[in-house]
């Protein structure tokens, strides 16, 4: 047989070097470099966050009963568990900023013109099935921050004119977040959207190619001189890119762990809810506009913004794409892009403020003498103490069962945490328990003792320091340690009986009350019977936990009750008394 080269063979064309040399071979106009690697940046972590959702899927249990525990046993027993988890948490951040940068990019560069009309559609679309992403992934550790967050997000559906009972009934599957809202949430995050999210990127990049990349700064119906190609030019970029944007994503999954709270607990009325940093625009708008103008912030401006961008390329129909001659298009995109910026970085800024004041107080408390250098008991609660604690001359007034709970409270070491300088200031530190005694009803806190809930963090992006143990205690010493915690009052800030009769109110009463509770809009911030936002702690059991005379004087003037409560409306007296008398009747079963 001859050894001569077939020529049928060397001329006959292979169709997967075809088509790869078609895929690669995409000719570039001049002027397209390194601001055009967005997208291929965008596509790579895209490609990512389904390659690390598919690892943790194979270990996650969509149950409320072991969802958090699934989280955990990744991030401790599954090899390289946690570094996947921080791919995928970090990732997803990556992703919004990359869609919001490139988005802009198309906006400044005017590349939403036609003949590329649908193909900003398509980008618009593709942005929100994004951020379905990050809703519907944001509830699945069933985590504190995330019940409550996503309880507030529902929230924020429902208020939604006509339609909104029937969204958030939807997305809660009945009339409160639970077991069926976390199976919806997993089905939308691993089925739903995928589905969406591929179909729209078949669509992205096939109109990509059809219409090509957009001249930079060329007028509309101006062709642009192909001098370069997809592969090596611009290739190249995009790898650079991309590897040094992922391994600032790697860096941060492998030193800053992915953030898990405590296990949800809907009976938590104390913990205030914040949303993922991309979702704090809505929210910080949402908690200006209340009252009344809830819609507004809800509603009309999400609704009025999505669609002057879905329309922006039917709308603009100047021929020009630089940006000095598209002057009206230069502000309004300026001035969209601070006001967003602002309502992002605010929340964060307000974060660190709190921070920072808890810092200082710190300081100035370490400052203070020892506890057993002072000479009286006023001279501990001004710096901080629970009266009581630590007084010789208190304790020969404290009642058998008082004494047992005061040297219980020692033994149990109590003091390590709850008076310390960071007590009370912060979601994330142990609670003071200066006036507890006046504040918290001693079934309420009996019920506590016996099985504490609430996991305390040094730092809301770590891992938890601090647990509330579960001592274990016997019936007879937590009866005992609430006697002792009962003494922890201040009769000259919270006299006895300051509420008046507000006990056993009359239907009319109550009525009342609700009337009250309508009228300074505290739907606006809690959630109450299912209605409302959860801005704030949910009141549905207030009335088995806080008492009277405090809840009065905390209505009355709530920011020397609690110091740094963002609550600032102070509750005329009359309205106070009635709205006490119709809270008191908020207790769940």
């Amino acid at each position: 047989m001859s050894d001569a080269v077939n020529p049928r063979l060397d001329t006959e064309p292979r169709p997967l070097v075809s088509v790869w040399r078609h895929l690669l071979d995409e000719p570039l106009p001049q002027g397209v470099g390194w601001f055009h690697v967005f997208g291929g940046l965008l596509l790579f972590f895209l490609a990512l966050q389904g390659v690390t959702g598919a690892l943790l899927g194979m270990y996650y249990s969509p149950s409320v009963t072991d969802a958090h525990a699934s989280i955990e046993f990744i991030e401790r027993d599954v090899t390289a568990g946690a570094f996947v988890r921080g791919l995928h948490h970090w990732g997803s951040s990556a992703i919004v900023v990359l869609a919001a940068v490139h988005l802009s990019q198309v906006f400044l560069w005017a590349a939403y013109k036609r003949p590329r009309r649908l193909l900003w559609v398509v980008g618009v679309l593709l942005f929100s099935v994004i951020l379905g992403f990050g809703f519907t992934g944001y509830l699945l550790p069933w985590d504190l921050k995330a019940y409550f967050g996503t309880k507030v997000g529902i929230s924020i559906a429902g208020s939604v004119p006509v339609i909104g009972d029937s969204v958030e009934r939807i997305l809660q599957g009945g009339d409160e977040v639970g077991p069926l809202t976390l199976t919806r949430f997993y089905g939308l995050h691993v089925t739903v959207l995928p589905l969406l999210l591929a179909g729209l990127i078949a669509i992205h990049l096939f109109l990509v190619r059809f219409r090509g990349i957009t001249p930079p700064w060329k007028r509309v119906g101006e062709d642009g001189v192909a001098t370069q190609r997809f592969w090596p030019d611009q290739a190249f970029r995009d790898l650079i890119a991309t590897v040094i944007v992922f391994g600032v994503v790697a860096a941060l999954a492998w030193w800053v762990k992915a953030p898990l709270e405590e296990a949800a607990d809907p009976s938590n009325t104390t913990y205030q809810p914040r949303p993922e940093w991309y979702f704090n625009a809505p929210f910080q708008l949402l908690h200006w506009l209340d009252g009344p103008l809830t819609v507004v912030g809800t509603t009309v401006i999400p609704a009025l913004g999505f669609l002057l961008l879905v329309l922006l390329p039917f709308y603009d129909r100047n021929p020009e794409r630089r940006l000095r001659k598209r002057p009206l298009a230069a502000v309004t995109g300026s001035l969209v892009a601070i006001s967003i910026s602002m309502l992002t970085v605010i929340p964060m800024l307000e974060d660190r403020s709190a921070v920072a004041e808890t810092a200082d107080e710190t300081a100035s408390e370490e400052s203070l003498p020892l506890e057993s250098e002072k000479s009286s008991p006023q001279e501990k609660e001004q710096a901080g103490a629970p009266a009581g604690v630590r007084d010789e001359a208190a304790s020969t007034s404290l009642s058998d069962a008082a004494r047992r709970g005061e040297e219980l409270y020692r033994r149990l070491d109590c003091a390590a945490c709850h008076e310390s300088a960071s007590a009370g200031r912060g979601i994330n530190v142990p609670p003071t328990l200066v006036r507890i005694g006046d504040r918290v009803q001693s079934a309420w806190l009996a019920r506590y003792l016996a099985a504490p809930w609430r996991v305390r963090y040094q730092d809301e992006d770590e891992r938890p320091v601090a647990r509330m143990p579960d001592y274990g205690l016997a019936e007879s010493e937590i009866v005992d340690l609430v006697a002792f915690l009962e003494t922890f009052r201040d009769s000259s800030q919270i006299p006895a009986g300051i509420a008046g009769a507000v006990e056993d109110p009359t239907e009319a009463q109550v009525e009342a009350g609700r009337g009250v509770y309508e009228d300074y809009f505290c739907s606006s911030c809690h959630v109450l019977e299912g209605d409302g936002v959860g801005y704030g702690p949910d009141l549905d059991d207030v009335g088995r936990r806080l008492k009277a005379d405090f809840l009065f004087k905390f209505l009355r003037d709530p920011t020397v009750m609690i110091p740094g409560t963002p609550m600032e409306v102070e509750v005329e007296e009359e309205d106070a008394r009635a709205l006490v008398r119709f809270l008191l009747t908020r207790k769940t079963e």
